[in-house]
């Protein structure tokens, strides 16, 4: 429907320019249907002395017919009080298409204050060594002659779905990667079926001096624990045992930082529900991963889901 004179410039009616039935823009128009996903951070900002969002309401209309209608006035309310704007100026300051819309929920809109929940499993992968790259090779040749004699269609199959996993073993095996499924999961409201989701894995690491400090306590720890085990003298058994926990704390207590080794930004993805990330990598050690969510209404998740990796 168009919209009324007196409701776009003010004033009184004239019967030649009132709102009018307008079949035409649901077919050559391209903004008939819209939505907008109003987050609290938005409305909080347009709106700042309401405080913090609870509730949108449209007050008024400009008639009594819904479908003809447009909106006429709203009200924000939120913890330190309420405020009224005229729908144009609602417009304008949320960036819609029109005055012409309407709420999901008839009555009024709730503020989204449910976090989403983030949940990740722990993992184990074992590199392929590179010294099996030739064998499967030829395991990889041998099924893809055999699929190409056989008139069998049942044999065929298998044969390819064997020569398909020996290749992808082989591609493993030439680099000596390690391939892991990170499976996570996001859980919000059941209204939100999307939400922003990134991922981050990290390695444990330790700087240069650190290392080498930690190499050189093991090794004295296992100097003296050999000693230990070596000489009948009970005072030297006493010595050796002592040097050898003091080298053992020294190892125990150079700490290892983590390093980002990679950053899987999904953007608004689909969630309640297991996703699963396919991570490859060829060094071995211990890793972990971070799940990180946050909503169209702008929260964050409660607690950011942690898994951990071992590569072997």
């Amino acid at each position: 429907y168009t919209a009324t004179m007196s409701d776009v410039w003010g004033g009184s009616n004239k019967t030649y320019l009132v709102n009018r039935e307008s079949p035409c823009d649901s077919v050559f128009s391209s903004s008939f249907n819209w939505t907008k996903n109003l987050t609290n951070a938005a409305l909080q900002k347009a709106y700042p002395s309401i405080g913090t969002f609870k509730s949108l309401v449209i007050a008024e209309r400009t008639s009594a017919d819904f479908l003809r209608s447009r909106v006429k006035k709203v009200q924000i309310n939120g913890t330190a009080g309420s405020a009224t704007d005229t729908g144009w100026n609602f417009k304008s300051k949320m960036a819609l298409k029109s005055n012409y819309f309407f709420l999901s929920d008839p009555g009024n809109i709730q503020a989204d204050i449910y976090k989403p929940q983030t949940f990740a499993r722990n993992v184990r992968a074992r590199r392929i060594s590179k010294r099996k790259a030739p064998r499967y090779f030829r395991l990889y040749q041998s099924y893809k002659r055999k699929s190409k004699s056989t008139r069998n269609r049942r044999m065929r199959k298998r044969h390819l779905s064997r020569a398909k996993k020996y290749y992808r073993y082989w591609r493993l095996a030439r680099k000596g990667l390690a391939v892991m499924d990170l499976r996570w999961r996001v859980l919000d409201a059941p209204a939100n079926n999307k939400a922003y989701v990134k991922l981050t894995v990290q390695k444990k690491t330790y700087s240069r001096s650190s290392l080498k400090r930690k190499n050189r306590a093991w090794k004295l720890y296992r100097i003296n624990k050999d000693k230990y085990k070596r000489t009948r003298n009970r005072r030297l058994k006493k010595r050796y045992l002592q040097m050898a926990k003091i080298y053992y704390r020294r190892y125990r207590k150079e700490k290892p930082f983590y390093k980002t080794v990679k950053v899987v930004r999904y953007g608004y993805t689909a969630i309640n529900k297991i996703r699963i990330y396919r991570y490859s990598t060829s060094k071995a050690g211990a890793y972990r991963y971070f799940v990180y969510a946050k909503d169209r209404a702008g929260n964050m998740q409660q607690k950011a889901a942690k898994g951990s990796i071992r590569v072997l």
